[in-house]
């Protein structure tokens, strides 16, 4: 027993007072310690939701509602941290207020330095042509067009139809005063028109949740809700075309360009294929001013 010297242990009060303050040392480093790893999983969750939302965009989304997103995503980390840190609320408003002004001015910032957005024609953008398989060489004054493994030569001055999908003429390329413009139609399951792009302008007949990205000036992308592309097109030089697409005509099954073959048929569920079958591919034609191209169909 404790005496206030000595105890029947043989322990001093001096002794005492030391292994009492060595076990809530111990303790505390240990709560420390699970503290600390607590927090780390909490900021890879954190990580894991904002990839989530991110994850097969076709660009990272810089947008007023992802900065509201990641700045909610971060308030709510941070007051949580801070309460079971026993921080006084003051701290924890202010560092909730520094938060939100650092993302918000931050997107203002960068929103007020971003360029205008390109239009007209697209403008060659010095890139060199793609390898090829097909037999036939462009002259100097033609424009060939690559898609997935196939290559379309266009004689004359243009529109180009570098394929249809089964009956429908889905895009057209028409080279104009030194750049490219893009024509395209796209149509629904029950066969009517979904949405035109005329000259680069994107026109939809029916409300659809797509929207034209022109990262540059060589380059038009149409993109869905889930930011995957419907259509893709490069003016990679005075003679060369790359296009990726994804057109529907009627109830005639899907076509997936992509830049390693073409896919048709399946079913897309939400964001994701299944149950593509793949197309013949290196296929070479050569076609005239307002001539069409290669035919896409079901491979079965």
């Amino acid at each position: 027993m404790y005496n206030g010297e000595a105890s029947s242990c043989g322990l001093t009060g001096t002794d005492y007072i030391y292994i009492i303050e060595h076990m809530r040392q111990a303790t505390g480093r240990g709560e420390g310690v699970r503290r600390t790893f607590g927090t780390v999983l909490r900021v890879i969750g954190c990580v894991l939701v904002a990839w989530a939302f991110t994850a097969g965009s076709y660009t990272f989304p810089i947008t007023l509602f992802a900065a509201i997103g990641l700045m909610t995503l971060l308030n709510v980390l941070l007051f949580y941290e801070l309460s079971i840190r026993d921080v006084d609320q003051t701290y924890a408003l202010g560092a909730i207020i520094a938060i939100m002004a650092l993302v918000l001015g931050g997107y203002g910032v960068w929103w007020l330095m971003q360029p205008p957005e390109p239009t007209g024609p697209l403008r060659p953008a010095g890139d060199p042509s793609p390898a090829t398989a097909c037999p036939e060489k462009a002259g100097p004054h033609d424009l060939a067009i690559y898609f997935a493994t196939d290559r379309v030569i266009g004689h004359g001055t243009g529109p180009f139809t570098p394929f249809v999908v089964d009956h429908c003429p889905s895009l057209a390329l028409q080279p104009k005063n030194g750049g490219l413009m893009v024509q395209a139609v796209a149509y629904d399951y029950g066969d009517n028109v979904a949405f035109t792009v005329r000259n680069n302008v994107y026109e939809p007949a029916e409300l659809l949740q797509l929207r034209v990205l022109r990262p540059d000036k060589s380059t038009f992308v149409l993109l869905d809700r889930f930011d995957q592309e419907v259509i893709y097109v490069r003016y990679l030089n005075r003679n060369a075309v790359l296009v990726r697409a994804r057109f529907l005509c009627g109830e005639a099954p899907q076509a997936l360009i992509r830049n390693n073959g073409i896919f048709t048929g399946g079913v897309r569920i939400e964001g994701a294929y299944v149950g593509l079958k793949r197309a013949p591919g290196h296929r070479c034609a050569v076609v005239e001013s307002g001539g069409h191209g290669i035919a896409i169909g079901d491979p079965s």
